[in-house]
């Protein structure tokens, strides 16, 4: 009996080790986001507003070092790329096609601490580290049909097996099996 071919959306939380990050970058992301946190919390101190702003208001404002910026943007794409190639090599066996859907930084959204917080300068360091990546891909799998059913949890299973130890940290945000 031949399997059918069960398409699944899998979208994933997963944070560089910083050791491997350190070892492919030139600057230290730590460095880079401890600077541009004192930067944005200055720029808070002086002009409050209640919360942090994304990274390009205060490139606008000029407030954060353009070398700074680039910086932290070069060490975001290779996280990106990082995490992509990672999640390829690892995956490849169990899958018969991986397709990145996207591939993201949350580090130019509006970080989710607020200037009042207690640990708001740590927080916004953690935010501006550039080592964490959201992926979202679409892979493709065998599976007997009388198995079918259980594509989903088999695929959270596997996908938890083998990328679980090549991350800092890792979590599942979904798989959605689509037709």
């Amino acid at each position: 009996m031949s399997g059918l071919v069960n398409k699944l959306v899998v979208s994933l939380s997963v944070e560089i080790p910083h050791e491997a990050l350190e070892s492919q970058s030139p600057v230290s992301a730590v460095v880079i986001a401890e600077q541009l946190a004192e930067q944005v919390m200055a720029y808070e101190n002086a002009h409050p507003m209640g919360y942090f702003a994304a990274l390009d208001y205060y490139q606008q404002q000029g407030v954060i070092d353009s070398d700074l910026l680039n910086a932290l943007q070069g060490i975001s794409w290779l996280s990106c790329s990082m995490a992509q190639e990672e999640v390829k090599i690892r995956l490849r066996p169990v899958f018969s096609s991986i397709k990145f859907e996207s591939v993201q930084s949350p580090l130019n959204s509006l970080p989710s601490v607020r200037p009042n917080n207690a640990n708001a300068l740590q927080n916004l360091i953690e935010h501006y580290t550039a080592d964490k990546v959201k992926l979202t891909f679409t892979a493709s799998m065998i599976r007997k049909p009388e198995q079918e059913e259980t594509t989903e949890a088999y695929a959270r299973h596997v996908i938890g097996k083998w990328l679980r130890d090549h991350f800092a940290s890792f979590e599942i945000k979904s798989i959605k099996k689509v037709d």
